[in-house]
């Protein structure tokens, strides 16, 4: 997204899970992130490496069965921001 607008640098607000997208890409590209801003997340630390992503992973496979069950009722677990309603 950066190289189709032209930037070369860019500030990262992430809300929620995005937080922690926005702290695993400025430590993965430091050069290309001026700050992050995290809103709502737990602490995005210590994400990086195989034993991480993998604790990060497990509970997500184990609640894959619920997840039809849950989407209905706005319950599942959402990889995007929600629109803004003014």
């Amino acid at each position: 997204m950066l190289a189709a607008r032209g930037m070369q640098r860019a500030r990262l607000v992430g809300p929620s899970y995005g937080a922690l997208v926005a702290v695993h890409f400025a430590d993965r590209h430091p050069d290309r992130v001026l700050g992050v801003v995290s809103v709502d997340s737990a602490q995005p630390y210590g994400i990086t490496g195989e034993e991480s992503r993998e604790r990060i992973r497990r509970p997500f496979r184990q609640a894959r069965p619920l997840m039809p069950l849950l989407r209905p009722l706005g319950m599942s677990a959402r990889m995007s921001t929600p629109p803004i309603r003014t």
